[in-house]
């Protein structure tokens, strides 16, 4: 849930591996911040993004269908603006919203939907981790970023207790060899995958520009080892 350790990142980037090894992927921004509609959506106005979002579905005005824009990195995006913040407070009890939410994002056909949620307790992300089959929570060698995990296996829990099979996995994100060794130590205690995604100049520059990364940079291999390795 800690804020840094490159969760919008693996979204973006997974989700174009995904789509490379022939998947139908969709992702949807469901963090105030949007920097994921921005990566995706940086050449569609504010005023189409502010008219059909996230928001308007969560909230019964849109139908999920509606607010789905294709994009020139062959995956589809359900974006987000700042006003999604507002929902903290609108729907913030409403769980009913929440089986709708789900219902909808059933109907769709897509092989593959990833979500981008916020860092803190917020409807958001509540509504984001019962939807979800496999919730990724990338970690840092810092205890903060291993108390966010905890956070996000207690929040899990509650829902397995009312039926959900949701799993939950780390992935190393941000990580140089060294701290990455460190990472592997506490394997034992709790899931991370084999691919670590280290730190990278060509991620910086893609997330900076909207465009992929470079298809033989270190990055793009890892990504394509981790599409493997969650695919399976």
């Amino acid at each position: 849930m800690k804020g840094g350790v490159g969760k919008t990142t693996i979204d973006a980037f997974l989700a174009q591996a995904l789509s490379l090894l022939g998947f139908k992927v969709l992702v949807i921004d469901m963090d105030p911040n949007n920097n994921l509609t921005d990566y995706f959506l940086r050449d569609i106005s504010i005023e189409t993004i502010s008219s059909k979002n996230i928001r308007q579905t969560l909230t019964g005005r849109i139908n999920i269908e509606e607010v789905v824009y294709s994009t020139a990195l062959q995956v589809d995006c359900i974006p987000a603006t700042p006003k999604l913040a507002s929902v903290n407070s609108e729907l913030h009890n409403d769980f009913g919203s929440v089986l709708l939410f789900e219902k909808s994002l059933r109907s769709l056909d897509y092989d593959y939907v990833i979500i981008d949620s916020p860092p803190a307790d917020c409807y958001e992300l509540r509504a984001s981790l019962y939807v979800s089959d496999l919730v990724i929570c990338p970690i840092s060698y810092s205890r903060w970023s291993l108390q966010g995990y905890e956070m996000l296996d207690e929040m899990i829990l509650t829902n397995r207790r009312a039926g959900k099979n949701t799993e939950l996995v780390c992935v190393p994100s941000n990580v140089s060899p060294k701290k990455s060794e460190g990472i592997i130590e506490i394997g034992d205690t709790i899931p991370i995958t084999k691919t670590h995604i280290s730190r990278s100049e060509s991620l910086e520059n893609a997330v900076t520009l909207g465009t992929r990364i470079k298809s033989n940079s270190n990055a793009a291999i890892q990504f394509l080892e981790l599409a493997r390795e969650l695919s399976k």
